[in-house]
């Protein structure tokens, strides 16, 4: 398993609240504007309900990332379905006083192998510098 994590981040707001705000998917109603803006033509939310997000990538295509376990005011995670390569996603929440709280996001690449690779060969390029079987592929 590959994975990569984000830089801790605070967030001036109790676990409570982060967790209220970020594990119901609704909410982002409040900030599409602001995530479709121009200039992020890259990534772009196509759709979203209380438990899955729907985003399309460039140059990857539409991924969807559904809501599998929330475990209330720690932890967040996805599954990403119809995605080229089998990821996970998890946020977690770490109150760090009152009205504080830290928090990272892990994107987790399982079960990655060369036939993970070949099948996204024409959708992500970049597969293959990533992938560590790569002199395998051919």
């Amino acid at each position: 398993m590959t994975s990569f994590e984000s830089k801790t981040v605070r967030i001036a707001h109790s676990s409570e609240r982060v967790f209220e705000l970020l594990s119901d998917l609704s909410n982002l109603e409040r900030f599409k504007g602001a995530l479709n803006a121009p200039g992020n033509e890259k990534l772009k939310i196509t759709g979203y309900d209380k438990d899955s997000l729907s985003i399309e990538v460039s140059p990857i295509g539409s991924i969807t990332f559904r809501i599998i376990d929330r475990e209330p005011n720690k932890t967040i995670k996805f599954e990403a379905e119809n995605s080229p390569l089998p990821l996970n996603l998890w946020i977690q929440l770490v109150s760090t006083g009152e009205n504080e709280t830290a928090s990272n996001l892990t994107l987790s690449l399982s079960r990655w192998s060369p036939s993970h690779c070949r099948k996204v060969l024409i959708k992500w390029p970049i597969c293959l510098s990533y992938c560590p079987t790569n002199k395998k592929l051919f």
